[in-house]
């Protein structure tokens, strides 16, 4: 038998479960992409989660613990080597604990590895593949806006604001094969706002010069432009402000 390169292009989606998972994963399948999707949650879950494209999922590597490195690992090893996974979503995130005067180190600790060790790890794994086979890939981080301007939870932003910088040093010294890029967006509805009082929301609204709130599918269109070697081939290293403009003038 002769084994022959197929012009399939495949993508790791972490977090696809949530929110904006669910839409990342609609618009790549859409794209022509075939999943794989590395999430917290069991198989079941996810499978529900993702129902209306189960036919563009390739493999579910479920209940992986992304504090975990050892399981990060071993999900990897599962899945790679590869000679056509061209994408990868930097998705999965998590925000607990306190302000700064009573967050325990703790909860520092684990959104500092889930949300940026995690992604680290497998960056390396996916940059260190697409050498292997000469491809042309792209990274895309999705951190936060309080990244930029902060927040209560001092993990939760430190993690998100180093994300940017592990996007930047990606992107210099991974030229001119692979791409990688970081998309901050704002409040977004999800099921993680979903219990937003009318007051958090209206004042939030207000601070957005569009005037709403985004929808996760609007986040999930820059992840599939991203994504596209020919619609995105001369963007990396880029941030970008996917916030409505709120908080503009912070």
């Amino acid at each position: 038998f002769i084994t022959r390169k197929t012009n399939m292009k495949k993508a790791i989606v972490t977090g696809a479960s949530g929110g904006l998972g669910i839409e990342i994963c609609k618009k790549l399948v859409a794209n022509n992409f075939k999943l794989i999707v590395i999430d917290l949650a069991d198989k079941e879950t996810i499978e529900n989660s993702l129902s209306e494209v189960n036919d563009g999922i390739e493999l579910i590597l479920d209940k992986v613990d992304f504090s975990k490195t050892d399981e990060l690992q071993s999900s990897l090893d599962s899945c790679l080597p590869d000679e056509n996974l061209t994408v990868l979503v930097n998705n999965a995130g998590l925000s607990i604990g306190g302000g700064i005067s009573d967050a325990t180190l703790a909860e520092w600790e684990l959104m500092i590895k889930v949300n940026l060790t995690a992604p680290f790890i497998l960056s390396q794994a996916f940059i260190n593949n697409a050498k292997k086979f000469n491809i042309q890939g792209s990274i895309i981080n999705i951190s936060s806006m309080v990244g930029i301007i902060g927040a209560k939870k001092p993990g939760y932003a430190a993690s998100k604001a180093g994300l940017l910088g592990l996007t930047k040093s990606i992107a210099m010294q991974s030229g001119p094969k692979i791409r990688c890029n970081a998309i901050y967006p704002g409040a977004m509805d999800t099921p993680m706002t979903a219990d937003w009082d009318e007051h958090t929301r209206h004042k939030i609204i207000k601070n957005t010069p569009l005037q709403r709130i985004a929808q996760p599918a609007e986040i999930a269109n820059i992840v599939g432009f991203l994504a596209d070697d020919n619609e995105s081939s001369f963007i990396t290293g880029a941030v970008i402000n996917a916030t409505g403009g709120q908080y503009l003038g912070q």
